[in-house]
């Protein structure tokens, strides 16, 4: 099986539409699909089955700037299909993201994921222990819910 990593730019709208059930939380939306890829301080790479030219998983991220650092990037979402799992096509997405956020200035770069998430957590240590991060630090996730009064 041949994979294509691909990152996607403005006119990729399509491409994200043709995302198989499973791959996205939900049903992709147009209008933020094509909001999403416009914005030059998001980031999403899919891989592609060469065989379907469907894609089978997914890394996207986020660039943000604050006055008194330089940029930094946080890995928002990880998907792969459970067909494709365990062929180290999420390993490569994240290797492939982290070299786009560096390319583009991006001097740090974080993520969160649960503790029950094996998976995800085996991906995060090959790519550190390749690029020397530190999976000593801990990370905790606050949700904050907005509502409107």
């Amino acid at each position: 099986m041949a994979i294509q990593y691909r990152e996607l730019g403005p006119n990729d709208t399509a491409l994200l539409a043709a995302a198989p059930d499973g791959l996205f939380d939900n049903a992709i939306d147009a209008q933020q699909a094509a909001a999403f890829l416009a914005d030059r301080r998001h980031h999403i790479i899919l891989a592609i089955d060469d065989g379907t030219s469907l894609p089978v998983a997914f890394v996207s991220a986020n660039g943000y700037l604050h006055p008194d650092k330089p940029p930094q990037a946080w890995i928002n979402e990880l998907s792969t299909l459970e067909a494709y799992r365990g062929l180290g096509i999420a390993t490569e997405l994240v290797r492939r993201m982290l070299d786009v956020l560096c390319a583009r200035g991006y001097r740090e770069v974080w993520l969160a994921t649960e503790h029950e998430n094996a998976a995800a957590r085996a991906v995060y240590r090959r790519v550190m222990a390749e690029r020397g991060g530190n999976e000593d630090s801990a990370v905790v996730m606050y949700e904050f819910p907005l509502s409107r009064p």
